[in-house]
């Protein structure tokens, strides 16, 4: 096993069991995260807390689903489409110029009834 996969199955195992102390020989003390966790600060010190929090929240997590490192193991490309069909992906020009204006489109607009 390369070394940068077997830091990164450490890393990983260390995540889903909430080691401390892996977590702080892995991680390089001026960690930044960008993507912390509500009310915790961007540092190794938050990151652990969202560590422990992840853990307190899903404590049946485990190591019985397959490392994103092991070998043959494959993710769905970010590229392909994986929204069920029908789902409307963008906006139409209109809608888009009626949010850029704080209007509303010719479609979104109340039809008047006729009485």
């Amino acid at each position: 096993m390369s070394d940068n996969i077997e830091i990164i199955t450490r890393f990983e195992h260390a995540f889903r069991a909430a080691d401390q102390a892996t977590i702080d020989e892995l991680c390089d003390p001026g960690l930044v995260d960008h993507n912390p966790a509500p009310d915790h600060e961007p540092t190794l010190a938050g990151f652990k807390k969202k560590v422990a929090g992840f853990k307190a929240s899903f404590p049946d997590i485990g190591d019985d689903g397959p490392s994103t490192s092991s070998p043959g193991v494959r993710y769905p490309s970010s590229t392909k489409n994986t929204r069920p069909s029908g789902f409307r992906q963008s906006a139409t020009r209109d809608q888009k110029d009626s949010k850029r204006s704080g209007g509303t489109c010719e479609s979104q607009k109340p039809k008047k009834t006729t009485s």
